[in-house]
């Protein structure tokens, strides 16, 4: 059976041309092997769905057991005193393989649903923070709290918490991340406070082992919501049989 090879994907986060003229569009998803585009290799994030993958291929190969099947029965001597059941035959199997393409494409969407469900779980996981850390934290944000009563400039102080935030260690990030809500709430709504915030939360968040996962994961299962088509294969056969026959 002619099954076609595996492929890597890999997901775009900032859109590129690469040296060979082909353009790579931010948020979406190629066949791509990153020793092709050195440059760009930092941009690429690799998409492993391993349930999905699975799905994909058994449609590969459903679609490539059909020609198979259609090529024996377009071709056996057997049926060349009754083209009849050589019709029927070939309208049979093609049922078959609408109905088997339908029931995966459906296994597709619910794997979609189940990986996304439990990303979100991981990413509401606790995480113990060592005491130490916890402290630390407590310090730099009670700091943070009497500088944000007092100054007349969110910003400028967020700007310093901010490098104060990528100075310290994960386990003291993770117990920020609790309290951001608090800091936007006492930074005010002062546009250029909101984007420091942001990145610090994403900083935070990044930190996070099950956070950091959802995050990037959820970018790349919403690539594959919008763009992706996992029986691709399939609807090339039908539009090539559509084709051939004249329709």
């Amino acid at each position: 059976m002619n099954i076609p090879a595996k492929t890597s994907q890999y997901y775009i986060r900032e859109g590129f041309t690469a040296s060979t003229g082909d353009r790579y569009e931010a948020d979406k998803i190629y066949n791509v092997d990153p020793a092709t585009i050195p440059d760009h290799a930092h941009k690429l994030e690799e998409v492993r769905f391993p349930s999905l993958s699975a799905v994909t291929q058994n449609i590969a190969q459903k679609v490539e057991a059909y020609k198979e099947q259609r090529q024996e029965i377009s071709e056996s001597p057997r049926y060349a005193d009754n083209p009849a059941e050589r019709e029927f035959l070939l309208k049979e199997i093609s049922k078959q393989l609408d109905s088997d393409i339908a029931d995966l494409e459906k296994k597709f969407a619910q794997e979609i649903e189940l990986t996304e469900m439990d990303l979100a779980q991981a990413s509401v996981k606790p995480i113990e923070v060592k005491t130490e850390d916890k402290e630390a934290a407590s310090l730099v944000l009670g700091t943070l709290s009497a500088q944000l009563a007092f100054s007349s400039d969110p910003a400028s102080v967020l700007r310093l918490f901010e490098k104060q935030v990528a100075a310290v260690g994960d386990g003291v990030r993770i117990e920020i991340l609790k309290h951001i809500a608090n800091i936007a709430e006492s930074a005010g709504s002062d546009p250029a406070s909101k984007e420091i915030l942001r990145r610090i939360h994403a900083t935070c968040a990044d930190s996070h082992p099950g956070m950091r996962d959802f995050v990037t994961r959820s970018k790349h299962l919403d690539a594959i919501k919008r763009d992706g088509d996992p029986a691709a294969a399939y609807r090339a056969l039908k539009a090539y049989e559509a084709r051939r026959s004249g329709r």
